[in-house]
Order: C-alpha cells, then structure tokens, then sequence
C-alpha cells in the first residue's frame, strides 16, 4: 500500500499505543520516515505503574524501540518532552518536538457579541467536564466538597450567595457524596450541554474549576485551553505539581492547588469570593491564546511534515 499508495511517509498517533508498534514496522519493512506523536504518555503515568511489573519492563522496551525507530517524536507538554528526553539521552534532543493541544479559537469569535451577562445574585463557580472514578483516571471532587462543606460551617450566610455549577458527567456517587454532607442546595450538575451553552456558562462564571487526572504529571486538561480562550474568570487547578500548573502560572491564570489539600481550596475560593463581594472581580485575560489556536498548531505539524517529506525525497 505504501508503495502503490506512493505514501511519502508514516504518522502514528497515540493512545492507543500499540499505534507507534504498528508505525515502527512499517517504517521496518519500508524505510519511510516516522513521526510518533504521544497525545498522552505511555511509561511513568499511574495507568503504566497499575500494571504487573512484566507488563511494565515490556512497555518500557516497546516505548525505548519505537523512539529509536522514529524520525520525530512530538509531545503536547513540556513536561512530557522534558522525560522522553531523559529518558532517551543518547537519541538527539531535537528528535523530541512540543506541538501543545489546544482549542478552535473560531468557536469562540462571537462569543463576546452574542454574550449578555445575566442578572445574578450569587457567586457562581464552574466545573465544566466530566469527573469520574477510577484508579489510574481519576477526577475526583472529594476535597473540593470538603472544602466546600468548611466554607459552609464557618460562614453559614455564604449558603445563599454561592453556587456551584457542573456540567458534563458528574457520577451518582459524587451526587450522594454530596448530598451526605449536606451540599445538596450549593451543587448543581445540569449533565451535557451543547458546546455553545456550555461556553455561554464558561463566560458566566465567577471562578472556573479544573480538575485534572490524580498523578498525571504531563499532562494538561484540555478545558484549561477553552477557559483561557472564552477570557474571565480566573481558573482555580485542582493538580498535583507538573504541567498544567506550570501553564497555570506561566499565562497568569489563576492558581493551583493539590486537589486534596482542603484548606487551601477553601482559602483560594474565599478570597476569590471576596474580590467579587467588593465589586472588583478577578479577571484574566486572552493575551498569549492565539498561540494554542488549533489552526496555528497545525501549521506546526504541517511544518515538520512537509520538513521530513522533503528530506525523504
């Protein structure tokens, strides 16, 4: 096929992983020039350290042949390019290339026209994606309703001027978690939205809530991106240290805080609160997100494509 196809050259994407497998031997049986692009990583993640450690050295051999075979490998995250690096130092840095996620900055052009900010009375903070439960895949939102339940017992009056807001899956066993400490009245979960509600209520927040993968370093939750791009609210992290709390800080989006550590969830929300209580809200702005415009991003990839299609001729 390649051959009859006259295919210039092979792009494997990833997960699943055993795409970059399939890449390799076709670059093995071809000779033509393979670019693997890790949308996530596959070694040194809490999905790869849950296996037998025979499945973990065999990764790690699958992981180190298909690097050596490839002619670029891209990653979405700093931090991610930083491991394979090195991981991999005897293989040229310049092999490992950075091209982030992002999001349609197109989606987001009207958004500000068509916007009318609706009356309010309460402070309203935004979740919007889903959380789940899982060992190796986790979002859970156990500390923040801890802190939230703090917030409530020691400023009783604050149970009528906040709400939180989630949209996208929000399990039944969070909704009972919930419902058992007695959150019931401040947490709402309206499912899924249409994309465009969904930003309508992004625009509408006071504070937008991320929470990423428990463990995942090298990685940033791809709501991060639409936050940054719809502009407003700051956006509170709930992360361990890595990636998405470097991005946090380094665009000046808000802050970060260890999805466990209750009281410093509880302590960010309220002063948040009460720069919105004073009438001079928090605020961030767009400056810099034309960078993560997918479109922008493509032409990226479409350079190193086009770079290695060219060495190949």
């Amino acid at each position: 096929m390649v051959k009859n196809e006259e295919i210039d050259l092979i792009f494997a994407t990833c997960p699943p992983h055993s795409a970059t497998l399939v890449g390799a031997f076709i670059k093995l049986f071809t000779g033509k020039p393979l670019i693997l692009d890790f949308r996530d990583d596959w070694i040194d993640t809490p999905w790869h350290r849950s296996k037998p450690a025979i499945i973990r050295w065999v990764d790690r051999a699958m992981e180190k042949w298909v690097v050596g075979m490839a002619d670029k490998v891209i990653l979405v995250t700093e931090w991610s390019k930083r491991a394979f690096q090195n991981r991999y130092p005897s293989q040229p840095k310049d092999k490992f290339i950075l091209i982030s996620n992002g999001c349609d900055l197109g989606d987001f052009a009207s958004l500000n026209e068509k916007f009318t900010a609706p009356p309010k009375s309460k402070f309203t903070v935004v979740h919007a994606g889903s959380l789940n439960i899982s060992t190796v895949w986790g979002r859970s939102p156990a500390g923040l309703f801890q802190a939230i339940q703090k917030i409530i017992q020691e400023n009783p009056d604050l149970k009528e001027k906040i709400n939180f807001v989630f949209a996208g899956d929000l399990p039944d066993e969070f909704q009972k978690m919930a419902k058992e400490m007695g959150l019931s009245e401040v947490i709402q979960g309206v499912g899924h939205l249409p994309h465009d509600e969904v930003l309508h209520l992004i625009k509408s927040a006071d504070l937008l809530l991320a929470v990423n993968y428990e463990g995942w370093d090298t990685l940033i939750p791809g709501k991060i991106y639409e936050y940054w791009a719809v502009g407003g609210a700051p956006i509170l992290l709930l992360s361990c240290l890595g990636a998405a709390a470097d991005f946090i800080e380094e665009h000046k989006l808000g802050f970060t805080v260890d999805p466990y550590d209750v009281e410093g969830i509880q302590e960010n929300i309220l002063n948040i609160y009460e720069q919105w209580e004073k009438d001079t809200p928090l605020k961030i702005n767009t400056e810099g997100v034309e960078a993560f415009d997918r479109k922008s991003l493509t032409g990226q990839l479409a350079q190193v494509l086009s770079t290695l299609s060219k060495e190949e001729k």
